[in-house]
């Protein structure tokens, strides 16, 4: 499914809608066999270079579930962290995540690790999409918090953006919007080197 241009902030909302539905409309076994190719292209990508530490996420709303590929980084001794809003309108912080770890909700009602130490050096981000841009942008639910967080980071970790090949879509980036480095679907990993560095 390739979506029409969103030639407005307006035609946003009702984007996000349609990719949503379309993504929470996968049969079971098609979810499955993609989230198995997603986590090991993921690995693959994530893994080119030494990392430490990597940002995960907790699937909601349809989200690709990779716990293939969380359990591959434990197995290689990297360790996982989990995003946590802590209030409105600022930077996300990541707390270090293991799969026995207490959990809460954050103020968006996420889970994340109760009372986890806090990480300050991320290696690779891991962030779902709710679309892509075939230019690297990445459509999120309009919180704006990954962008927001993403400029906070030093230095600046690899961002790999994690969909199903039928999120991709055509919209209008806004200025603040922060390209990802690298995109992961179920056909494979796609590095994005045409797209300007950040500093």
């Amino acid at each position: 499914m390739t979506t029409t241009l969103a030639r407005t902030p307006e035609d946003k909302p009702a984007l996000r809608r349609t990719l949503i539905e379309w993504r929470n409309s996968l049969s079971p076994d098609v979810r499955e066999a993609a989230e198995r190719s997603m986590s090991t292209h993921l690995i693959a990508l994530a893994t080119q270079h030494p990392i430490w530490t990597v940002a995960a996420y907790w699937p909601m709303r349809g989200e690709p579930r990779l716990d293939a590929a969380w359990q591959a980084l434990r197995d290689r001794d990297v360790a996982l962290a989990l995003p946590a809003v802590v209030k409105p309108n600022a930077p996300m912080e990541f707390r270090l995540w293991q799969p026995d770890a207490l959990m809460t909700k954050d103020e968006c009602g996420v889970p994340t690790p109760l009372e986890a130490p806090v990480v300050n050096d991320i290696d690779v981000l891991v962030v779902p999409c709710v679309g892509y841009h075939p230019r690297g942008y990445r459509l999120g639910y309009g919180g704006g918090y990954f962008d927001r967080t993403l400029i906070t980071l030093r230095p600046a970790p690899y961002v790999i953006g994690v969909a199903f090949s039928g999120q991709l879509c055509r919209f209008t980036p806004d200025p603040h919007d922060v390209p990802l480095d690298a995109i992961v679907t179920e056909r494979g990993g796609l590095m994005l080197a045409d797209m300007a560095p950040r500093v």
